[in-house]
């Protein structure tokens, strides 16, 4: 997938009725935008019974508003016929951006796993949470308000492994909307 740069341009002229008898006026114009994004983050996940790899973190394909991330607090390699918990983690990295609706949450794991996480469906790449509202994904989430931080927990069952821990990465393609506020000071000076 490649990068999807745009430009906006913006520019206003007019006169402030209240600044005509006034040396000096200020006022703030805000400026809203709605802004799609697209990120994928993969989670390098090693399946097997040796060496020992520790807790391994997803990486984020680029910076976002939102990170999306894959977690879990057990040590790497997981073993064959065994479930493990996991977590994916949506959760606001800026200040300005403010979560619309997640267009698509895409889980896309190896054959040598099931998955499950909760409020996703089933498809034929692997999972999928689609065209959820913010108010609705705070609803089906565990959320914790003051990080603006979505929690859905997850399992993980290990069909099959070798012994040497091999890598077995789950994607996770993430689209979703945000709003972000501009605010700018405008003068009117002598």
């Amino acid at each position: 997938m490649s990068d999807l740069e745009m430009h906006t341009t913006l520019r206003c002229s007019g006169s402030i009725p209240e600044a005509e008898d006034k040396n000096v006026y200020t006022e703030y114009i805000v400026l809203e935008l709605e802004r799609p994004v697209s990120v994928t983050t993969t989670w390098p996940v090693w399946i097997g019974k040796k060496p020992n790899k520790g807790i391994v973190r997803s990486i984020m394909s680029s910076e976002a508003p939102y990170s999306v991330a894959l977690a879990s607090n057990n040590d790497m390699p997981f073993e064959q016929k065994k479930e493990y918990d996991f977590k994916v983690i949506i959760k606001r990295k800026d200040a300005n951006a403010r979560l619309k609706e997640i267009e698509e949450l895409v889980i896309i794991y190896p054959l040598e796993m099931l998955v499950e996480c909760n409020s996703f469906e089933s498809t034929e790449a692997g999972l999928a949470l689609r065209n959820v509202p913010y108010q609705t994904l705070k609803e089906i989430s565990d959320y914790e308000k003051e990080k603006d931080k979505f929690i859905f927990p997850c399992s993980l069952y290990v069909t099959r492994a070798p012994v040497e821990a091999i890598q077995a990465p789950i994607v996770l393609n993430a689209r979703y909307v945000v709003y972000s506020d501009y605010i700018t000071k405008v003068y009117k000076a002598p």
